[in-house]
């Protein structure tokens, strides 16, 4: 259980000195936003919808409005019909960042190599367990093979971070199928958990943090209370019921998610969470 705070600590930290998704924005005239989600569109081969981009979790529409039309305007992206696709302009910045990502990893010093190459492998072990799965269906997937598509990385950095982003990819399918389970969909397992983790204590100051819009927020809390989950009077928290119900979400998602890992390596568990958190270090 400790290493998993340590996935997305590693996803947030290990590019945050790579300069070129500085220099391709100014280069083509877009702010870091627009640009993100021309490259990223490659996740999502056969195109994506707006509901692919948005995610489940939110509510304004129009969230990345300016930013899709800002990339398509740069010729990164086109939309046809209901989707939108990678031109070959952004299918080659998309493949030029991951290679300046890579260049960037092999001028870094984290831990000890052989530590470094054994971390990653063992991930990749667990991702693969993971994955193969028969439950629950792991949606996720054909974004972890669209994003190697250009073959196995080059050093051992880059192969820890296509094991960690392809973990914590199906650690989302696993978070997604434990509220769908429980009844719930995005917009308002959102909101409970916000409340979960006491980050707002009024409907005014939650709106300000989710994807959604104050009137959508304000019906998810009266739903959630409605159910007996969120205590009627302000400020916001949970009822000792939708503490048992979050934490259940919980228990679900790391049930799926640690269930299929091979004994090999849940036992190194421990040295897996030290070696990480000393490589998350290093990239602060």
């Amino acid at each position: 259980m400790d290493l998993v705070p340590l996935l997305p600590q590693f996803l947030t930290r290990r590019r945050t000195k790579l300069d070129h998704v500085l220099r391709m924005s100014d280069e083509l005239g877009l702010d870091r936003l627009a640009y993100l989600v021309g490259v990223n569109l490659r996740q999502f081969p056969g195109g994506a919808t707006l509901d692919d981009i948005l995610g489940p979790y939110v509510t304004k529409r129009d969230l990345r409005d300016a930013a899709l039309a800002a990339a398509e305007g740069a010729g990164l992206i086109q939309r046809r019909g209901d989707r939108w696709t990678q031109t070959a302009k952004g299918r080659d910045h998309a493949a030029r960042l991951r290679r300046a990502a890579h260049e960037h990893f092999a001028t870094l010093r984290t831990i000890d190599d052989g530590d470094l190459r054994r971390l990653a492998g063992l991930l990749e072990r667990a991702f693969e367990t993971v994955a193969a799965a028969p439950a629950p269906a792991h949606e996720r997937l054909p974004r972890v093979r669209a994003v190697r598509a250009d073959g196995a990385p080059p050093n051992a950095l880059a192969a820890l971070e296509d094991a960690v982003n392809a973990l914590w990819l199906m650690r989302d399918d696993c978070h997604v199928a434990a509220w769908r389970d429980a009844g719930f969909d995005g917009p308002r397992v959102d909101v409970l958990t916000r409340i979960w983790r006491d980050e707002a204590k009024t409907v005014e100051e939650l709106a300000s943090k989710v994807p959604q819009g104050p009137e959508d927020v304000r019906a998810q809390v009266d739903l959630l209370r409605r159910d007996r989950l969120v205590e009627r009077d302000a400020p916001l928290r949970l009822t000792a019921e939708g503490t048992r119900v979050r934490q259940r979400i919980e228990d679900e998602t790391d049930r799926y998610f640690f269930t299929p890992w091979p004994d090999e390596v849940g036992r190194d568990a421990a040295w897996l969470a030290d070696r990480l958190s000393a490589v998350n270090a290093a990239l602060a």
